[in-house]
């Protein structure tokens, strides 16, 4: 993929910037993660963007819970796999006993 312009460099480019399934809080968290790979085509193509903009309205407030909160995701950096499932139930856990 990161070869393509420079294999086709008469290809039309076609940008796909907007998102029919996530809130933009999901997508600025997952471009804030993406942002850190230096392997994209936004640091090969000059002026190239790729800022995910949502479609969906905003959540109401009974949408976002009774406290009016949006729950972003978080990022975790397991070191092993047994990790991650025991950080996953105790995220779950805790969520529950709320």
């Amino acid at each position: 993929m990161l070869d393509f312009t420079t294999q086709y460099p008469q290809a039309l480019l076609i940008v796909l910037d907007k998102n029919y399934r996530s809130q933009q809080c999901i997508l600025d968290a997952a471009g804030e993660s993406i942002a850190q790979n230096t392997e994209r085509l936004i640091h090969r193509i000059p002026g190239l963007k790729k800022d995910i903009i949502s479609q969906l309205p905003p959540l109401s407030s009974e949408e976002r819970g009774m406290r009016g909160e949006v729950h972003l995701p978080t990022l975790y950096a397991a070191p092993t796999h047994q990790h991650e499932e025991i950080y996953l139930q105790e995220t779950i856990q805790s969520y529950i006993a709320k």
